[in-house]
Parts: structure tokens; sequence; C-alpha cells
């Protein structure tokens, strides 16, 4: 599911000095106990006056068509549940200090479904949907190939983005045998801005 609000006037991102977001680092998803992290700094990138929403999740980069998913590949991620372990914390002072993610909730009794955001305060994640990460950030810094076809998806957000140094980890807690043979990356990114300039 990829949610986009209707907005104008979006700053640019400005670059941070260490081109640490958006966060691009490669994750053995499909194997149980893999773990990657990260330092990360959120830039101050506001819409219309609000800071831009920043998503956690993972992206699948592969050849166009995407063969190496196989038959089933895409409609297991589409449909399977992906439990992961996140944690998330700002770095002030030369602390650490936790920051509660929140995570997308749907009520699918009524039509249209509601979708909305809610904090999270456990470091287990269940659910995932599909997003539409900010390509031009990504290839500002080197990690988005026109070659490729990328498939993404949304774990958790971080709300509110405070612009601001970080910590993340994130760890897989279950093999995914049926998707072993795709490439997958952690991302931590601002959402797709087509379409709201």
């Amino acid at each position: 599911m990829l949610l986009a609000g209707c907005a104008q006037n979006i700053t640019p991102t400005p670059a941070t000095a260490d081109r640490s977001f958006p966060v691009v680092k490669p994750f053995d998803l499909p194997r149980a106990g893999a773990k990657v992290e990260a330092d990360f700094s959120l830039p101050n990138t506001t819409d219309n006056g609000y800071l831009r929403p920043v998503f956690v999740g993972f992206r699948s980069p592969g050849p166009k068509g995407r063969p190496d998913a196989g038959p089933k590949g895409l409609e297991y991620l589409d449909t399977q549940d992906i439990p992961v372990r996140i944690h998330l914390w700002k770095l002030e002072a030369g602390k650490r200090i936790p920051v509660v993610l929140s995570e997308l909730q749907e009520d699918s009794s009524v039509r249209p479904s509601r979708v909305w955001y809610e904090a999270h305060p456990a470091d287990v994640f269940i659910r995932h949907g599909g997003a539409g990460d900010d390509a031009e950030e990504l290839i500002a810094i080197g990690q988005f190939d026109f070659n490729l076809n990328y498939q993404i998806w949304d774990i958790a957000r971080i709300a509110p983005p405070t612009p601001g140094r970080y910590h993340i980890e994130i760890q897989s807690l279950q093999d995914h045998p049926q998707v072993s043979q795709m490439n997958f990356e952690l991302l931590v990114s601002h959402y797709n801005a087509r379409g709201i300039r």
C-alpha cells in the first residue's frame, strides 16, 4: 500500500555532510538472525511547513521483470508476515535515547479501508506494506540504478521525524527460504514526493 499526502511547497532535502540519509544497507532478510545497523542524520525537510514522513523498511533490487523472484517470490513478500526486531535511538550529547516507532494500522471493515499509524512501543514488527521511496534523494547519494527494478516495503514510521543524529538496528526473526535467492536492503527514506509537489 502506497501512502502519500496531498501537499505543496516541499523543501528540498539538504544533503547531509556524511551522505548518510537515505539509509541503504545490505540486509540478509531471508535468514533468521541476520542483523544490520547504521548511523544516520535526519535532515530538516518540510512539506507545507511539516516535517516530511520518514519510513523504516526494506527494498529488493533486481533485474527488470524480476526473474530472480521466481513465480511466487513477490506474492510471498506481499502476503506473508515478515517479523523483524527494530531498535532506534536518537544520539544526543553522547547518549542513546530510545525512539518509539509507529506502525501502520488498517480497518478493512469500512470501504474504502481506513489506514493510520499508531505508536508501537514493542520492538517486534510483523506487518509490512508496499511503499514508494524518494528516488531523487537516492540518486543524489548513488543508491539508485535505473537499470534495476526496486520493490519497496514500509515496516514503521519515525514519528515525528525530528532532525538529528540516529542509530538503527534491525534483525530478521524468521527464515524465508521462499525468497532466499533475492537481494534485500535496509531502507530508511522519505516517501515518494512525486505528484505532491
